[in-house]
């Protein structure tokens, strides 16, 4: 066993990370030594123990680089964890981001720069001039929920995607494969949510199709309604 003195505290863990958001996100932020202390920063730079103490989340507003590390007694102080946050603004239909790229997975679009950027009107693919292969997309649409209840929201991809409900990821539908449907299931109150769609396409045949059901309705596509109506 170490000395004492030599034990690192462990990691903190940052959940969600590298993610967008609409107005606030409480992010989650922990490490499993008892008795650590976590301090962040939100500007960059590494916490040190005169930093801000976390007592289990953060409340982010505005595009941000939250940086977290553990401190304990007698321990050697645990590496920084990093994540990164940034605000989409509400607007009817869907602004997307187009990468070029070879990838296996959905790249983190926060280590990327756009090849292009767009509006339209809904969560589909023909909308988007691209590539036949080796590409991928990130989509933001805001629907406006009427009632408080739990909503279900389906992703069914050509190659994969992952689907978040305001900032947090609710369908893991990644990596390369023939058209396959997946569904999350969330409980929101009334108000406007952001939904993002993040896309990979590695080759061959390419889909996209997202949908939701909930209080009051079946399954249904997302439609061009969905994504304007909250706007009138």
């Amino acid at each position: 066993m170490l000395p004492l003195d030599r034990l690192q505290v462990s990691k903190p863990r940052i959940v969600p990370a590298d993610v967008f958001f609409h107005d606030s996100l409480r992010v989650r932020v922990w490490t499993k030594v008892p008795g650590a202390e976590i301090h962040v920063t939100t500007d960059g730079s590494d916490p040190t123990p005169s930093s801000t103490v976390c007592n289990g989340s953060v409340v982010v507003r505005k595009d941000t680089q939250l940086r977290a590390r553990a401190f304990k007694s007698g321990w050697t102080p645990s590496e920084v964890s990093r994540a990164r946050f940034s605000a989409v603004e509400a607007k009817p239909g869907v602004q997307y981001r187009y990468y070029v790229g070879h990838w296996e997975r959905t790249p983190n679009p926060f280590d990327l720069k756009p090849d292009k950027t767009g509006v339209i009107d809904q969560f589909r693919l023909d909308l988007v001039e691209t590539n036949r292969d080796h590409y991928s997309l990130v989509m933001f649409g805001f629907v406006q929920v009427k009632q408080r209840g739990e909503y279900t929201f389906f992703s069914g991809s050509n190659d994969g995607t992952k689907l978040f409900v305001d900032g947090h990821l609710l369908v893991d539908n990644d990596g390369p494969h023939g058209y396959q449907e997946r569904s999350g299931t969330v409980t929101l109150d009334p108000g406007l949510h952001l939904i993002e769609v993040r896309y990979l396409q590695v080759g061959a045949g390419q889909d996209l199709k997202v949908s939701w059901k909930g209080p009051g309705f079946s399954k249904r596509e997302i439609s061009k309604e969905d994504l304007s109506a909250w706007v009138r």
